[in-house]
């Protein structure tokens, strides 16, 4: 709870891009899941959190539907059922879904490009875009898994660059190393 409490301040308090590195087990997590649930209350946008693992989005996501998020979060896999996928896609266009998961390869998905992009104009922006883990965008992202590279670089071009409408406030990095 000490190094979480500024972090979270920080974050609440700040429009530059942070890089948060605290050791496995520090409760990295919360520190993005309250700013971006509670930010989203007052302007309605929506914060994309990019994990590495399937299992690690499903943990995250369960542990706040068990705290009563389950409208507002939630998350993209191929390993659910289309017609699920399906629902989130909605939530994120509908506005109630405030704060969603994918893994790096939903940014080669056009449907979800979509969606994002229509979500983002509607709000005027993203109130976060987080990487998890940020470190596999270097280790795994020029050989083992291309797509984290490939969603880092889609993010830089579209969401950064000072022209484009809607773009989100912050961008967070979060890693143990």
């Amino acid at each position: 709870e000490g190094t979480q409490k500024p972090a979270i301040h920080t974050l609440l308090d700040n429009d530059n891009d942070i890089l948060l590195r605290l050791p496995t087990g520090a409760g990295k997590s919360i520190i993005f899941h309250l700013p971006a649930l509670f930010r989203s209350n007052y302007s309605g946008r929506l914060t994309v959190v990019i994990t590495p693992l399937r299992a690690l989005m499903r943990d995250q996501v369960v542990g706040l539907w068990e705290k009563h998020f389950t409208q507002s979060v939630d998350y993209l896999s191929g390993g659910r059922e289309a017609w699920i996928n399906y629902e989130v896609y909605q939530g994120i266009l509908d506005g109630r879904i405030k704060l969603v998961f994918v893994a790096p390869e939903r940014f080669r998905v056009g449907k979800f490009i979509d969606v994002l992009e229509r979500r983002r104009r509607m709000d005027s922006g993203l109130e976060f875009i987080v990487f998890d883990e940020a470190h596999c965008i270097s280790e795994w992202g020029f050989e083992f898994r291309p797509d984290y590279l490939h969603a880092a670089q889609y993010i830089a071009t579209n969401f950064k660059e000072e022209d484009l409408p809607g773009n989100p406030h912050r961008l967070l990095l979060t890693s143990a190393t």
